[in-house]
This record gives C-alpha cells, sequence and structure tokens, in this order.
C-alpha cells in the first residue's frame, strides 16, 4: 500500500502545482482574480487528497483481486467518471456577489479537475512493476 499511497501523494502534489500555476495564467490572462474563492494553498489540498483517495481505492481493488487484469482499465475509467462528475457542482457554485465576470470561474476549475488524474496516469509507469 505504501507504493500506491506514494504514487497518490506525487501525482497530487503535480496536479496541484499545475493547477496552481494554471490558476496565476487564467488570472492574468483574463483579467480575473479568482482568489477569495480559489486559494492556491486549498488547491494544493484538495489535488492531494482527491489523489490520495484514489490510490487507497486502487489498491483495495488491486488487492481484493476482483477484476483481475481489468484493475487498472476499471480503475482508470472510474477515475475519469468521478473527475468528469466532480465538475458538475462549479456550475452553480457560490460565488461572492461582487466577484466581477463570474461565468470565467468554470473556465478556471474545470481543468483544475482532471489535473489529478492527468498525473496519476502519467507517473503510473514509476511504480509498476518491470518486466525483466
Amino acid at each position: 500500500m505504501k507504493k500506491e499511497l506514494f504514487h497518490g501523494l506525487l501525482a497530487g502534489l503535480l496536479a496541484g502545482v499545475v493547477s496552481v500555476m494554471y490558476l496565476h495564467v487564467y488570472s492574468s490572462n483574463m483579467g480575473v482574480d479568482f482568489s477569495a474563492i480559489a486559494q492556491p494553498v486549498m488547491i494544493l489540498i484538495s489535488s492531494i487528497a482527491g489523489t490520495v483517495i484514489a490510490a487507497a481505492g486502487y489498491w483495495l481493488l488491486k488487492r481484493l483481486s476482483w477484476l483481475g487484469n481489468k484493475t487498472d482499465l476499471i480503475f482508470t475509467s472510474l477515475f475519469f467518471i468521478l473527475s468528469f462528475i466532480s465538475i458538475y457542482g462549479t456550475f452553480g457554485a457560490p460565488l461572492p456577489p461582487e466577484t466581477v465576470h463570474p461565468e470565467l470561474f468554470t473556465g478556471l476549475v474545470i481543468p483544475m479537475h482532471f489535473f489529478p488524474m492527468l498525473f496519476w496516469l502519467m507517473i503510473k509507469q514509476l511504480f509498476q512493476k518491470q518486466a525483466v
């Protein structure tokens, strides 16, 4: 389980850092400031928490061995579906009344919901057993 948790922690950290960078690039290019709503620390924490929870789920799926050699496919599909479902809440997110251009908020946060899954997949090769 230690390997899976480290995988989740690293993927979440990378996703969080890239999400914060995206926040700054998006904000400066679009001329909006959502810092009161999308705080860098919370973005980093939520990215790490999400991937660590995903790592625990992945470990559990592998340990139960119900899915055989389809575990990775099923897990990746579930991770994608849950990432996609998570963007639903961004459309009705309560924003402060004084928010300028609230319609741009979803454009900021939707990509961030997919960064954890993308980084999980990107670094997955580092954590797989190498065939000799």
